[in-house]
């Protein structure tokens, strides 16, 4: 009855509850999103907040949106409630977006959520999604940043690898330090080496005052490398011993003691390189402890037209609409750039836009990039479909082709299909 009356009492101040969040509950072997109002209770017999497992109550806890999250509370389970090894027992504990609570052992992640007119979004940090298939990858973040251990994000140029390294820190114990990002393929030699573990003045030439690496930056933080594939042999065994030991070697200088997360990224088939010896074996063994696949963005269509909307609302400054013939056209496109591609189009579209209003000729005349004829290809896509064709004329079987073609794998299957239909 205490605790009952502690809940009750909780955010008296506040006039109404929020329905901005919503609780991510593993159930029928799938994740899917609670919303939580003013109250909500979760265990084996709740709905629509039914939580399944062996340390799992009944009526395990009960929650309450508040304007920074969701407050948890348990009604006197034998298990216990907790948040960050906390438990909710006779006081609520807030959990920001993104935070993991155990009912038990029964994992909860707190989630931002947003009903408008383009559906049901759901997410936390930089990353979430209108898609359903997307919101067990969500899942997987929130557990995956409660970890110290390395995470390897792996999905096609485009899809977000960037955000889902922010929302893995936004969720993290580390989310109050450092986020540092640092784009392996720009950088190469000594420079790269400099950038990612500093060098001391005169280490090399113009290097005119002591450098701090991305390494000593991100202290007690999050270091995110992007298209780690891209970084040499020497550098990745410079990389490991800063895994294995946390300590870098400056160039030109003493070794230092570094604390730092690693989230790494890459388009590249690193298996395949370790296979071709360009990539250390003990090295991708140590950075894909945790990996994670993000879908390219023709398989989340839930998410094209919204995004679509949003980026086109900030080139516009005004709300926009999108006709019947333009969401088909958004629909039907295999968007190969994902949304790099999308957030240029949309550009495109208002730079270039006779009405002020998205229309499907707008989006087809984007899409070719201004050029009349309906057949018009980009000459580097001419190149590729030529390749294609001429490794199916060989009888060459899909996968070896694809290997051959030394193109990322959906892009080789995505001119696959193209050179299929021609056929």
């Amino acid at each position: 009855m205490q605790v009952q009356t502690a809940f009750d009492s909780l955010l008296d101040d506040v006039a109404s509850a929020t329905d901005g969040f919503a609780v991510l509950v593993h159930a029928d072997r799938r994740w899917r999103p609670v919303s939580v109002g003013s109250k909500t209770v979760f265990g084996t017999d709740a709905v629509p907040g039914r939580v399944c497992g062996p340390t799992v109550a009944a009526r395990h806890c009960a929650a309450r949106s508040e304007a920074g999250g969701v407050a948890f509370i348990d009604l006197g389970s034998a298990n216990g409630t907790w948040i960050d090894g906390k438990p909710c027992t006779g006081r609520p504990l807030l959990a920001r977006p993104g935070k993991v609570v155990r009912v038990g052992r029964a994992p909860l992640i707190v989630v931002r959520e947003r009903k408008d007119r383009h559906g049901h979004w759901i997410g936390f940090g930089q990353w979430g999604s209108y898609s359903p298939a997307v919101w067990p990858i969500l899942a997987e973040l929130a557990l995956l940043a409660q970890t110290a251990v390395p995470a390897l994000v792996l999905g096609e140029t485009g899809t977000g690898k960037e955000g889902a390294a922010n929302a893995i820190h936004a969720a993290s114990p580390r989310m109050d330090n450092p986020f540092v990002a640092i784009n392996c393929a720009a950088l190469q030699g000594d420079l790269l080496h400099a950038e990612l573990f500093g060098a001391e003045r005169g280490a090399y030439t113009g290097c005119t005052e002591r450098r701090r690496g991305a390494f000593e930056r991100a202290d007690g933080g999050t270091l995110f490398l992007d298209d780690v594939g891209a970084l040499s042999l020497a550098a990745q065994a410079a990389l490991l011993r800063a895994l294995e030991v946390g300590e870098i070697q400056v160039l030109g200088g003493a070794a230092r003691k570094v604390d730092v997360r690693l989230v790494c990224a890459t388009h590249r088939d690193l298996p395949k390189m370790v296979q071709d010896q360009r990539f250390r074996q003990d090295l991708w063994h140590r950075i894909a402890v945790a990996p994670l696949a993000l879908p390219p963005l023709c398989e989340r269509k839930e998410d094209i037209a919204p995004v679509f909307a949003q980026l086109a609302e900030q080139a516009a400054g005004a709300v926009v609409t999108i006709d019947g013939a333009a969401a088909r056209c958004l629909q039907a496109h295999d968007w190969p750039g994902n949304f790099r591609e999308l957030r240029n189009v949309a550009v495109r579209v208002f730079a270039t836009s006779y009405s002020g209003q998205v229309e499907g000729a707008d989006i087809d005349r984007a899409l070719r990039g201004g050029c009349s004829g309906p057949q018009w290809v980009r000459r580097d896509a001419q190149v590729r479909i030529g390749q294609v064709q001429t490794l199916v004329a060989a009888g060459t079987q899909p996968a070896q082709a694809w290997r051959q073609s030394g193109m990322p794998r959906g892009t080789f299957y995505r001119y696959l299909k193209r050179v299929r239909a021609m056929a």
